[in-house]
């Protein structure tokens, strides 16, 4: 599937004339993933409102989502098929203060690549994650989804670029070794409201914050 950038402009104007701020959305690629029907786009030129990320989100979901449909492809179900991989909105969250990522580690030797401010922030989302579910996996086809060896985060733990990890730390490119500079929170879907859910993982890491908790080691691939 291609979005045609004259219907990306005239779908902007049409909510611009609403009186909506719209962010500009061009399509780089698209990348076909495990499951039949399972996209995942790229998107370049994005103008957010960093003070409010979820209403970009969940405008960028009502504009792209229609052309899916129309083409023939699966909405944003978690899970639609048996015995297959399902669909999920992945979260990548960092922490920063006046510019400097404060999630990633500096100087000396760290723990797991974080700072332990970034620790705690991640303790305490893993420490609530069941309760979290409530939040980003809202609807009982969004538990068919979360089992083992579907990439889904099927068990409550962390680790280091472990894909089946409900949590894991992630290092992308340009990021020096022994450091990570974001986490990934896989147990999240399309069902989801971005607000609440993204609400309540800031709570959960702001009370790992304010109890001092720690994480436990992380679990391998």
């Amino acid at each position: 599937m291609i979005l045609d950038k004259g219907q990306l402009l005239k779908t902007e104007q049409m909510f611009r004339d609403a009186g909506e701020q719209w962010p500009v959305i061009i399509p780089e690629e698209k990348i076909c993933q495990a499951a039949p029907g399972t996209k995942l786009m790229c998107l370049a030129g994005l103008e957010f409102d960093y003070i409010n990320p979820y209403d970009s989100a969940s405008r960028i979901n009502k504009m792209i989502m229609p052309k899916f449909i129309t083409q023939g492809d699966p909405p944003s179900s978690p899970w639609y098929a048996l015995n297959d991989v399902g669909s999920g909105s992945h979260v990548h969250l960092g922490l920063w203060d006046n510019g400097k990522n404060v999630f990633m580690a500096s100087g000396g030797h760290p723990k797991h690549g974080m700072s332990k401010v970034g620790e705690k922030f991640m303790a305490g989302v893993l420490n609530h994650l069941p309760s979290i579910l409530a939040f980003t996996t809202p609807l009982p086809n969004s538990y068919d989804r979360i089992v083992p060896n579907m990439w889904s985060g099927a068990c409550q733990c962390w680790g280091k670029e472990n894909r089946e990890a409900p949590l894991r730390t992630t290092r992308p490119p340009g990021v020096p070794n022994g450091v990570v500079s974001n986490f990934e929170i896989k147990a999240f879907d399309g069902c989801a409201n971005p607000h609440l859910g993204l609400a309540a993982i800031i709570a959960t890491g702001i009370d790992g914050l304010r109890r001092h908790l720690s994480l436990p080691e992380p679990i391998g691939k």
